[in-house]
């Protein structure tokens, strides 16, 4: 698995701001035509960016709230909780996560990551996407993503998980 940071945007990164996502087709790291699943996906915005650069776009969310959708959005959306993934192995060319994963509890990271690892395709990407606003600092940004970084996930998956 390759794990990507995307670096947070000038504005706030909301459901309804693609930019980041743009820079993600720009650059190769989605590519139309992969199956791609946007964990936590909320109202859903982002799968209808991605439905419309011909991905095929699967959200979950826990909330059932979220899992309204209008009639002309092309993605599957599923309640489902990221510890317990209902896909076969290696459905997925990416994951896409824009403010999910950080709500995991620490204890249960390294599980959460091996799920990922298993719903991924032989080098699969995790996007991480990180919005910027005026109330956020590198530093809470960085926090963020701290715990998802080698050290504390080591003992649970191992490093062969990170390897390029």
């Amino acid at each position: 698995m390759v794990i990507e940071t995307a670096p947070p945007q000038s504005t706030v990164a909301g459901p309804s701001d693609a930019s980041d996502l743009h820079g993600a087709l720009d650059a190769g790291w989605i590519v139309p035509g992969q199956h791609v699943l946007d964990l936590g996906c909320g109202l859903g915005a982002d799968l209808i960016y991605l439905a419309h650069h011909g991905v095929h776009a699967c959200g979950i969310d826990v909330s059932a709230a979220s899992l309204v959708r209008s009639p002309e959005q092309r993605a599957q959306v599923l309640q489902a909780d990221v510890l317990h993934l209902p896909f076969a192995d290696e459905t997925f060319d990416v994951l896409v996560d824009r403010g999910c994963l950080h709500y995991v509890p620490v204890p249960a990271r390294p599980a959460c990551v091996a799920e990922l690892k298993r719903v991924l395709r032989p080098h699969g990407r995790l996007l991480l996407l990180s919005g910027d606003n005026e109330d956020s600092t590198q530093t809470e940004v960085q926090r963020t993503f701290e715990a998802w970084t080698i050290s504390p996930l080591e003992h649970g998956v191992g490093y062969a998980l990170f390897v390029d």
